[in-house]
Parts: C-alpha cells; sequence; structure tokens
C-alpha cells in the first residue's frame, strides 16, 4: 500500500469516545493504515492533536493521555517541514485559495511521498500539488 498522509481531524475522531460514527470509520482507516505500514503524518498533526484534545476536544483529556496517542503515532515516518516547506505552504495557500495550515498539511504529505491525503477539511475528491483529497466520511471514499 501506497503512504497515505492522515489529517489531524481523523486522529481526534479515532481517539474520541461518543457516538458519533466517524470514530469507528476513523479507528478502521487507522488500523488499516498503520497495520500496512502506510501511515504518514506530521508534527503539525501531532501538535494540533494535543492541542485539540486536551483544550477543546469532547473527551477532555489529560496531558498524559493524548501523548500516549501522540507516541503510538510517531512511531511511524513522522514529516518535519523546513522553512522552504512553510514557504511553499504559503504560496499554495494564495494559489490554492486554502488556509495556510490546510496547505502546509498538503506540502507536508507530498513530502512523505503520499498519494492521498485523508482530511475532511479540504474538497473531496481535488487534487492539490499531486495529492488527491480524500473524505472517509463520505460515502463515494470507499
Amino acid at each position: 500500500m501506497q503512504p497515505c498522509f492522515v489529517d489531524t481531524n481523523i486522529l481526534v475522531y479515532a481517539i474520541e469516545n461518543t457516538s458519533d460514527p466517524r470514530e469507528e470509520a476513523s479507528r478502521s482507516l487507522l488500523r488499516n493504515l498503520l497495520g500496512t505500514g502506510a501511515f504518514r503524518t506530521s508534527t503539525q498533526v501531532l501538535q494540533e492533536l494535543y492541542v485539540t484534545e486536551t483544550r477543546k476536544g469532547k473527551s477532555k483529556m489529560t496531558a498524559a493521555e493524548v501523548l500516549e496517542y501522540v507516541d503510538s503515532y510517531a512511531l511511524g515516518p513522522i514529516v518535519v517541514p523546513g522553512y522552504d516547506d512553510i514557504r511553499n505552504a504559503m504560496m499554495l495557500s494564495d494559489s490554492a485559495q486554502i488556509s495556510y495550515w490546510d496547505a502546509l498539511i498538503v506540502i507536508t504529505a507530498g513530502m512523505a511521498g503520499c498519494g492521498t491525503l485523508y482530511t475532511e477539511d479540504l474538497n473531496h475528491g481535488q487534487t492539490i500539488n499531486g495529492v488527491l483529497i480524500v473524505n472517509p466520511f463520505r460515502p463515494s471514499a470507499h
């Protein structure tokens, strides 16, 4: 399986414990990607996961609880963007008319050699910078 990049919202759903149907879909996707070695993410995503779950998350987890998840996701390759990548994200944000933070996710997905980015933050089916955007919660995504 080719490497696939996972955005923060997918990780958040995977560790939440409410009755949202996206939670099980996220867990299933992560099991598949982690099991095949195709899982990729970035320092940005891990930071966002930590902040979301300790400050805004539905489950309001402790720092130690979130760190356990972050540590498990960090076992796979983690992309660390440098200045050129940040600059490229700024230019992509302008040209693709997406937020800077989403542009940085697209740039880091490309850096990781991923042809697919799993997120619900961008337009499903769109290709940006050679990366296909897939919303795993859409019926057409399966």
